[in-house]
Formats: structure tokens, sequence, C-alpha cells
């Protein structure tokens, strides 16, 4: 099991930028690296169409707003209304709700997917890589269900399979960080803070995150 000491040690340390906030800074200790981490692996530029799922997320709203800034056209994924409604203020060209039958044919072809939802989901989605040099990068799978895509349909869409995790690669935890801060004090990147609640509230939060309605970044505080 990873412990704090896998990812961080005292030589990491570095001092807090006082124009990000504590929040701010908090969203992108786990969230932003890993934004950051998928949307390099993805490498994301002008002429791609992507595919953020969970876009209403504490990482999704982070990759609509880089997917953009690197001058791709952006399709947001997400369930809930407010979630592809907030999506679509922070820069997504159209908005999916993937939960609804038939979603795919909205989309039309991508060249990437960020996939963080899993099992149907994923398998629909692998479908529409269809353009030449397309690849699905997975980072998660918050349905509860993993990615299955099989040789059935991974040969005939041919499309490269390429996971994420700071789980094998936590000595990039650190550098991650500090790039995604940099982005947030240059003004090119923000962090969506959502619900903050007191540690009393946390099944409060739970609840949120079970019922996929939390948007952002969902904060504790002592």
């Amino acid at each position: 099991m990873l412990t704090e000491a896998d990812y961080w040690s005292a030589a990491d340390a570095a001092p807090l930028d006082d124009r990000l906030g504590e929040h701010r800074a908090l969203a992108l200790l786990g969230q932003g690296a890993t934004a950051v981490g998928v949307f390099e692996t993805a490498e994301i530029g002008p002429g791609d169409t992507v595919l953020v799922e969970a876009a209403g997320g504490g990482i999704g709203t982070l990759l609509v707003q880089l997917a953009k800034r690197a001058g791709a056209r952006v399709v947001a994924g997400a369930s809930a209304e407010s979630k592809r409604r907030l999506a679509a203020d922070l820069g997504a060209d159209t908005t999916v709700d993937y939960s609804r039958p038939g979603w795919t044919e909205e989309v039309g072809p991508v060249s990437v997917v960020l996939e963080t939802v899993g099992g149907q989901t994923a398998r629909e989605a692998y479908g529409l890589l269809t353009m030449p040099g397309a690849r699905m990068v997975v980072f998660g799978s918050a349905s509860g269900n993993p990615v299955q895509i099989g040789s059935d349909q991974l040969l005939p869409v041919g499309a490269a399979l390429i996971p994420f995790s700071l789980g094998y690669r936590p000595q990039r935890w650190p550098e991650l960080v500090r790039r995604a801060e940099e982005l947030v004090v240059r003004g090119e990147l923000d962090p969506v803070i959502g619900t903050v609640l007191p540690l009393a509230e946390a099944a409060s939060a739970h609840r949120a995150f079970e019922a996929r309605t939390a948007l952002g970044k969902t904060i504790l505080t002592p």
C-alpha cells in the first residue's frame, strides 16, 4: 500500500504561492497532478477532438481547460445537467450525457478519449476513436466497473490504449503538482472549488460522490 512517503520527501517541500490560496492548492495536490499527467500523456494539440469523461468533477474540469488551452475541440461528457453546464462554461465546445442510450451518435469520431468512467461507457467511447492516431488514456473507473476492452474491440478499432496512474510512477507527483501550480499562477488554469464542508459533514460529501452530483473539488475543513 502506498503512503505519502512514497510520493514525497523533505527535498520536495516548497513554499506555497500566496496567490493560490489553501483551497485551490489542495485541489491541485492530487487532482491537479493527475490532470496534468493525463493531459501530457495524451499529447493533446490543435486538430484533436477530445472527449473528456466526468467533465464536471475535480479532474475533469481541469482537463477541459487544459485541452481547450492546447487548441483542441472539446466534448465534455457528464450524466448530470449541472456538470455539463459547468463544462460548457469552462470552454467545452459541446456536451453529452453518456448515460443515455445512443449517446455516441451525438459525438461522432474523436481522436482522444480521457477515460475515467469504465464499464460500458468505456467500451462505447473506445468505439469513437476512428480518427488517425487516435488514443484513449485510462486513469480511473468512477462507475466501479473496470475498463474491459478486449481484442474483439481493440483489433478492429486499433486505437492506442494508454494507462496513467500516479500509483506506478509516484516520483512524478511533486513535479506534476508544481507544473499545475504554475499554470494556475499564470492564469492559464483555474481549479473549480465546489462544496466546502466541515469534517463533521463528511457523510454528505460521500453521498454526493456516490450520487455523482459533486461539482469540481469537494473540500472538508477541520
